[in-house]
């Protein structure tokens, strides 16, 4: 179908459902990141900004798009995904990552010794930590911590990417 001033068809080009990032929240504020969990196209994703006293810092910049253009070659089931890099009117620059919902290695070992967790689940924990930074898997960052690692109900997941620090 010819879609021209000549045929008297406009096509509407205007999209069913907003593009642009909605249902903003701050996740977390570490370092140089502010790690924000929105909404687009009716599925959620992590937006990845530099705070505001690096946003105008040209390294800082540049270390942001090095980081989403290493990030976006990466493929595994157990990396976090990175999708686009985009200029966003509140955040900036910000890399477009996977959503995960979970919780830091760290941060749960931190809530088991506060809550005086069995001394097995604690080992258990940092034995899996152990073994996955001996193994030949290398995250994004080049650096397995407790910090890039979360826990799911299911399995232990590199966090790789999650900007948690």
């Amino acid at each position: 179908m010819e879609t021209s001033s000549i045929s008297g068809i406009v096509p509407d080009d205007t999209p069913l459902v907003s593009s642009s990032f909605t249902d903003r929240e701050i996740i977390a504020e570490h370092g140089m990141y502010v790690l924000v969990k929105a909404k687009r196209l009716g599925k959620w994703f992590k937006l990845k900004a530099l705070s505001s006293q690096y946003a105008r810092d040209y390294l800082h910049q540049e270390l942001l798009k090095k980081e989403f253009e290493l990030g976006f070659q990466l493929e595994h089931p157990n990396i976090v995904r990175t999708y686009d890099f985009i200029r966003d009117p509140e955040l900036g620059d910000c890399i477009v990552q996977e959503y995960i919902q979970g919780t830091r290695l760290d941060d749960w070992l931190l809530t088991a010794s506060e809550k005086a967790a069995s001394a097995s689940a604690c080992f258990s924990a940092r034995s899996a930590l152990a073994v996955l930074s001996s193994s030949s898997f290398v995250n994004s960052e080049r650096q397995n911590s407790q910090t890039n690692f979360c826990l799911f109900a299911s399995k232990t997941r590199p966090a790789s990417q999650f900007g948690q620090r």
